[in-house]
């Protein structure tokens, strides 16, 4: 009866050693609530977290991306650089994620509807953007994890 009990209780431990060495890493989480974005006053802020969470909207970019990019808020939302060549130069631009309550964003060259909540749709701008595989990989995961929250006064 012993060896039973004991064959048991490995089993189960290992199924439990099993799951959490499958398990999904935790997500390095940033937020930029209005507050953070006012104190910045329209600098750019080290991007921190893998996972970005605004007033209006979250999303999930990759982890080698943390500690590499740079926010910079905007009136319609905010837009990512690479920090090495925006502190540069300025340039570095990998893509913006903007909130329209028309259809202007139609004249975007290169863009995706990430989503809508009530009569605003949140549109991911790319037209600038660098064409690198590693980029185009790290915004599939953005459009995949992006969520919009209902219920804020702008």
């Amino acid at each position: 009866m012993g060896l039973k009990t004991f064959a048991c209780a490995l089993a189960l431990t290992l199924s439990y050693t099993v799951t959490a060495f499958g398990a999904e890493p935790q997500t390095a989480l940033q937020t930029l609530s209005s507050d953070v974005v006012e104190a910045a006053s329209n600098e750019a802020i080290p991007m921190t977290g893998s996972k970005i969470v605004t007033d209006d909207f979250s999303f999930v970019v990759p982890e080698r991306w943390t500690g590499k990019c740079v926010v910079l808020p905007t009136e319609q939302g905010l837009e990512v650089y690479d920090q090495e060549d925006y502190e540069s130069d300025g340039s570095g631009f990998l893509f913006s994620i903007s909130v329209y309550e028309d259809d202007s964003y139609s004249s975007l060259e290169d863009y995706a509807i990430l989503g809508f909540c009530g009569s605003e749709t949140f549109v991911l701008d790319t037209s600038k953007a660098d064409e690198s595989k590693s980029v185009k990989k790290g915004l599939k995961e953005l459009q995949e994890t992006f969520v919009a929250f209902a219920g804020n006064e702008n």
